[in-house]
């Protein structure tokens, strides 16, 4: 029960974080450094104890509607495939154990782990369960949330590649030992977009319709 509320919270300080800081607070920021004539004025139409009391209510706004975020993601894993179930893909204990098994002693074999997510308060759960145990075996773990697949169709749990044709021994093995873990995978298009990552990752997107 605590692990759920834990990862509840994580995926409620997601939302809030996106919502506080590409809002008023970011265009408050902006305003104060390219117009600071106009920070001046508006300084003088809320003084600062007016100020503080209107980001308390902001910040009070953003919580409450990342809540509703979080109840959306919920309610559209509910009435999947309209069979009216929560879907609510984890890690169990036996492939927690299957992933140590396969993945335990080789952290310095893979420059890092990459594990990107689409949003939602059930894939990012299951997306954590991964990152935590990569983690404990001492891997350096990339976790992005908020990732979009290329691909209505690109469900369930990916592979994303760079390049297929030319895949690095390190993709390869990384696939390998998944597939040795019990887990069934499919290969995706992986856009790195020119950042300094491997040429692979974990893609988790939301459950495939045949769950």
């Amino acid at each position: 029960m605590l692990d759920d509320f834990g990862n509840y919270l994580w995926t409620l300080a997601g939302y809030a974080k996106w919502l506080l800081t590409g809002g008023p607070f970011l265009i408050d920021t902006l305003v104060k450094k390219y117009r600071p004539d106009w920070a001046v004025k508006l300084d003088k139409l809320l003084p600062p104890k007016q100020r503080r009391r209107f980001e308390i209510a902001l910040l009070g706004l953003a919580i409450f509607f990342a809540g509703f975020l979080v109840w959306r993601d919920e309610h559209i894993a509910r009435i999947h495939q309209g069979n009216g179930h929560l879907i609510s893909r984890r890690l169990d204990e036996t492939q927690k154990q299957n992933l140590k098994n396969e993945f335990s002693g080789k952290s310095n074999e893979f420059p890092m782990v990459v594990i990107c997510v689409v949003s939602g308060a059930e894939p990012e759960r299951y997306a954590y369960d991964f990152v935590k145990v990569f983690e404990g075996m001492k891997y350096k773990v990339i976790f992005r949330t908020n990732s979009i697949p290329l691909e209505e169709s690109d469900k369930g749990l990916m592979i994303g590649v760079i390049d297929n044709e030319n895949q690095s021994e390190a993709s390869q093995k990384f696939t390998r030992l998944l597939f040795n873990a019990g887990f069934r995978l499919r290969q995706i298009k992986f856009d790195a977009r020119g950042e300094p990552l491997p040429d692979y990752d974990l893609f988790i997107g939301l459950p495939e319709d045949n769950k």
